[in-house]
């Protein structure tokens, strides 16, 4: 037998009778005490059950099954659902109703929050002005189109996973390109699995996709049997880091400054030189970070090994990385020779 999930679940309501209250029609009795009951219309009685579920059925039972009169049944009503309790869709609505007990089928619809409402007119057939409710049973759909797992290869979800948790975010560094997914079904039989509408075995990792700095957002689809629920992934790759240089100074072999065409700026990142020296050498200043000369390694503030010149021109390349990882500067001096 279905389960009822809106057994025991909150219930609220616009008005009521004491002792009557909205929780007496979710607490699984349909004795004439146990019922919910209001005197003043329109009216409506909401249950919260708890969490987002893909509906099935709910019931509505009145007050025949108690063993009443069949005119104390409710004449009218909406039933609606909604994920948000603020926007509602409207799954059935009845003006003539005479049984004791109607079934709406959902159709697998989502919701969080389902809502029965009695307009004005439309309350007990024997009373148009009142209101009562034995009972609202809510039961989910078999169909199952939700993930049981989802990693991603980079960062961690945010919050945590829940198969019914539809949107994460994700926070990588600034040199993380691509990342991968891999999200598992739980149905893997029935369930086919798309991410960024490319299709996904379930249980194995999605092809790489790019990351680009700034925010990224990855969709996956899980569809079974014509319910499909969506689940995104918004990626956060920090914006890439660009080193400079503070200072950059060229010596001759006894240590003279070499003088550049132009004062050093962090951000301008080609100079000339002449020196008429056979070698000079290189002192890089950029704190954290990592730096090359000619593509050898060189600490901070400290001279590269000398740099042989020939005649004419020569090319000398500076190269400073984030300590953490992120977009290399390249300065480049020529150094002329005439002799």
């Amino acid at each position: 037998m279905p389960t009822n999930i809106a057994l025991n679940k909150t219930a609220t309501a616009s008005s009521y009778i004491a002792p009557f209250s909205p929780s007496r029609a979710v607490n699984g009795q349909t004795t004439a005490l146990q019922r919910w009951a209001c005197d003043v219309l329109p009216a409506e009685l909401i249950v919260d059950l708890g969490e987002y579920y893909r509906i099935n059925t709910v019931v509505l039972k009145f007050m025949g099954l108690a063993g009443w009169s069949a005119s104390y049944n409710i004449k009218g009503f909406t039933v609606l659902g909604s994920t948000d309790n603020s926007n509602w869709a409207s799954w059935e609505s009845d003006s003539g109703n005479t049984a004791s007990s109607f079934t709406i089928n959902a159709a697998n619809k989502p919701a969080r929050w389902v809502k029965m409402t009695v307009n004005s007119g439309w309350g007990l057939n024997c009373n148009l002005n009142a209101a009562s409710l034995l009972e609202m049973e809510v039961t989910e759909s078999a169909i199952d189109a939700y993930l049981s797992n989802l990693t991603i290869s980079s960062g961690t979800l945010s919050p945590a996973f829940n198969k019914k948790t539809f949107s994460y975010e994700v926070e990588v560094g600034s040199g993380i390109q691509s990342v991968s997914v891999t999200p598992t079904a739980d149905d893997p039989t029935h369930a086919t699995i798309r991410v960024n509408n490319q299709t996904v075995t379930s249980g194995s990792p999605s092809s790489a996709i790019q990351i680009d700095p700034g925010l990224n957002t990855i969709t996956l689809t899980v569809n079974n049997q014509g319910i499909q629920e969506t689940y995104t992934i918004k990626v956060n790759r920090a914006s890439t880091t660009v080193a400079y240089l503070s200072a950059l100074i060229v010596n001759s072999p006894r240590n003279v400054p070499v003088p550049l065409d132009q004062t050093f700026q962090p951000t301008t990142l080609n100079y000339t030189a002449t020196a008429n020296y056979p070698s000079v050498t290189v002192i890089p200043t950029s704190t954290g970070n990592q730096i090359k000369v000619n593509d050898v390694p060189v600490d901070s503030g400290t001279p590269s090994s000398p740099i042989n010149l020939n005649l004419g021109t020569n090319n000398i390349t500076v190269k400073v990385t984030p300590g953490a990882g992120g977009s290399t500067t390249t300065y480049t001096i020529t150094v002329t020779r005439n002799s």
